[in-house]
């Protein structure tokens, strides 16, 4: 509504500049109309006297020339006098007819010999038709300002307010996610910026459609790619799983092959030596069951899932699955977490990113050496340290090190996607991943996480 007032504002006083405007042209026309009037009234009795009066002096002398002047005077106007040589010098030109506004009264000098006549008339009239054009035009200016924002506020109200309100509720509608089409909008310049938002809306909502379509395509590609990347994982570490599940499954054949001859002997005198072996099967069942458990969990593809999350457990979870990965034997996993640290996080995807940062500095840390994963907490962020003592990021490397399929392995040794997707787990989680390296003295990357207090 604030467009409309501004509206009716600017209308109103539009009027009242232009009606002003010709009331005071038309009282200066009347004014002007009114002294010309009065100057011709005083003109004419002027020439009628100035050839008179002569005449009357050469007659009857200068006395009936009084009477004459007197009796002009007592009719009322215009008044008639002799002006001094004084008066004359100062207030006329030496010669001529001339006329002057002075004190409310107009006056008229003629030269009568070596005299001159004054004729006055009072502007009396002319002040009073002044003052009545000026009430007048304010009575009129104060009507026209009446009904003229009576009519500007109905019809912009009609014209524009309504239109514009309907307009604002459309861009709200709009700013609140509701893309449907409104109806029409009215006529004129407001309506066919309704129809234009009508017309936004139903491209903003193919943008959308279409915007949705790809992230559906972009999340779908996103969670495949991580899959397949920690499928690759997998398959490093089946080769230490082979391995790491033989020695179970070897010292169970052998206690189940202890078990058969004892039952094959005839009765059992020794059950006590039968409960041991089934104990030893047992424990070695339940080891392998742990390393495949922790195997499946790990190569499961799921969505985010976020919950409460000790950071330390996770660590500890992570590197006891690698430590079955096949490596120099001279490289060992260590772990520094001093204090407990909680974050909200998606343990599995979170444990996948940690993972490939874990494996690519086991790779770069072909002459042996450490391994640390050190876990603290700054303010309000967690931070999880992998540092190696390795071969080191070249500083050409460095900004690209996170490019999806960017590797400065040998050919069939890396698919250059472990550091991208440890980035885009890492952002999906609010947080990001920071990199220091030097070559020939390893690298530091730092897993930075918004942290959440423990609360019990």
């Amino acid at each position: 509504m604030k467009l409309l007032r501004t509206l009716t504002l600017f209308l109103v006083l539009g009027f009242v500049a232009v009606t002003g405007a010709y009331d005071y042209l038309a009282t200066v026309a009347d004014t002007a109309m009114l002294e010309d009037a009065m100057a011709t009234s005083l003109g004419l009795v002027a020439r009628e006297l100035t050839l008179t009066l002569p005449t009357v002096e050469r007659l009857a002398g200068e006395a009936e020339v009084a009477r004459v002047i007197e009796a002009q005077n007592h009719q009322g106007t215009p008044k008639v006098r002799f002006v001094g040589e004084t008066e004359v010098q100062t207030l006329t030109p030496e010669s001529g007819e001339w006329r002057e506004i002075r004190d409310g009264r107009m006056r008229l000098y003629r030269h009568l010999g070596a005299r001159t006549l004054e004729f006055s008339s009072s502007m009396t009239r002319i002040d009073a038709k002044r003052r009545q054009n000026l009430i007048r035009a304010v009575v009129k200016s104060t009507l026209l300002v009446l009904l003229g924002s009576v009519f500007a506020w109905l019809v912009g109200l009609r014209l524009v307010g309504r239109p514009v309100e309907r307009l604002i509720a459309h861009a709200r509608r709009i700013a609140g996610g509701d893309l449907g089409r409104q109806g029409h909008h009215g006529q004129g310049e407001l309506g066919q910026l309704g129809d234009e938002m009508n017309a936004m809306c139903e491209r903003l909502a193919e943008a959308q459609a279409r915007v949705e379509r790809e992230t559906e395509a972009r999340v779908r590609a996103l969670t495949e790619l991580r899959h397949a990347d920690r499928l690759k994982t997998l398959g490093q570490l089946a080769a230490g799983v082979a391995h790491e599940l033989g020695t179970p499954l070897n010292v169970v054949a052998g206690h189940a092959q202890m078990m058969a001859k004892l039952v094959a002997d005839g009765p059992i005198a020794d059950t006590a030596e039968l409960g041991r072996d089934a104990r030893t099967i047992g424990e070695q069942a339940a080891r392998m069951t742990v390393i495949i458990r922790q195997l499946l969990d790990f190569a499961r593809s799921s969505p985010l899932h976020t919950e409460r999350v000790e950071l330390g457990a996770l660590c500890q979870r992570t590197l006891d699955l690698l430590r079955h990965l096949p490596r120099s034997p001279s490289v060992s996993l260590e772990l520094e977490a001093p204090s407990p640290v909680w974050a909200l996080a998606d343990p599995a995807q979170l444990q996948q990113a940690l993972t490939n940062l874990v494996i690519n500095a086991v790779q770069a840390s072909p002459d042996g050496g450490v391994v640390r994963v050190a876990l603290s907490s700054d303010g309000k962020d967690a931070r999880l340290e992998v540092v190696d003592h390795g071969s080191g990021i070249a500083p050409t490397d460095r900004d690209r090190v996170f490019e999806p399929f960017f590797t400065t392995k040998p050919v069939g040794e890396g698919t250059g996607l472990g550091l991208s997707v440890a980035y885009g787990i890492v952002e999906d989680h609010g947080g990001h991943i920071a990199l220091s390296s030097e070559v020939g003295r390893g690298t530091t990357a730092t897993i930075v996480l918004p942290k959440i207090e423990d609360h019990g």
